[in-house]
């Protein structure tokens, strides 16, 4: 994880953002510590 993208309105996550990619915010499931998971694409 490099950066969070979020919603200026409602604040929700829009694209989590990775060396390698853009990741959509609703594919978000958790964050830790150590991990942020994340569904696979479908």
């Amino acid at each position: 994880m490099i950066d969070v993208e979020f919603d200026e309105r409602s604040g929700g996550i829009v694209h989590l953002l990775t060396a390698e990619e853009r990741i959509p915010g609703d594919e978000l499931l958790g964050v830790g510590s150590y991990a942020v998971v994340v569904t696979t694409p479908r």
